[in-house]
């Protein structure tokens, strides 16, 4: 098989070009892990050594790369995408939890703003994981749907 035959058959869908642009994220996120730096040690994901944390997030957005371009991996890579920031909701919550609770452990005040970003994130995921597969509306197509003239291709 050709390069320019394997170039054509390996185009992303919609749904692939949605796992492009969270791997990137999710890879992105990944290497700036080890100089990130959480202001609360009540969160419990930051007892994960750094090394775990950036392969887990590094490997979800390879998964999630491969699977733009691989239909069988897209329903392992959603669940690696929704792992990280599951786990980081997670235990965001639970510092905020503790910082509500009357004489509980130290908790951060500020978590619910760490909750929703990482909330996003797995909507997003979800968002993605159910686009539709099928073709592209096109602007032509909805504007010959507006005028009622025929505009098929």
């Amino acid at each position: 098989m050709t390069l320019r035959r394997l170039a054509t058959r390996a185009r992303p869908d919609r749904k692939g070009h949605g796992l492009l642009l969270m791997a990137a994220v999710w890879i992105v996120l990944g290497l700036g892990i080890p100089g990130q730096r959480i202001p609360v040690d009540s969160a419990w994901h930051t007892a994960i050594p750094d090394a775990i944390t950036v392969t887990a997030w590094v490997t979800s957005g390879a998964l999630a790369a491969a699977a733009a371009f691989w239909k069988p991996l897209r329903p392992a890579a959603i669940g690696a995408l929704i792992l990280m920031p599951g786990l980081r909701a997670a235990s965001y919550i639970t510092s905020w939890v503790a910082y509500l609770s009357p004489g509980g452990a130290p908790g951060y005040d500020r978590a619910y703003l760490l909750v929703a970003q990482q909330a996003l994130m797995v909507a997003f995921v979800f968002f993605v994981a159910t686009e539709s597969e099928t073709q592209d509306t096109t602007v032509s197509d909805l504007t010959h749907a507006l005028r009622g003239t025929g505009g098929e291709r």
